[in-house]
């Protein structure tokens, strides 16, 4: 985890960098953490941001859609 950001409306920032970019496991597993925070009654929003990977915009689009 590089970094995680909340503010009092309940919106939670995370950017972090994937310990194994080349595997889909864990495109799934960030989508899943995504999820569970906003299954969360006091989170409003939550945005996952990828860094220090190859494509990773890509990445950030996906879990974020």
């Amino acid at each position: 985890m590089q970094g995680m950001e909340a503010d009092v409306n309940g919106n939670i920032r995370l950017t972090l960098t994937p310990s194994r970019p080349h595997c889909p496991c864990c495109l799934i597993d960030l989508s899943d953490l995504r999820t569970s925070l906003l299954a969360k009654r006091a989170v409003k929003g939550a945005h996952i941001e990828v860094v220090n990977v190859p494509d990773a915009h890509r990445w950030t689009n996906v879990i974020n859609e």
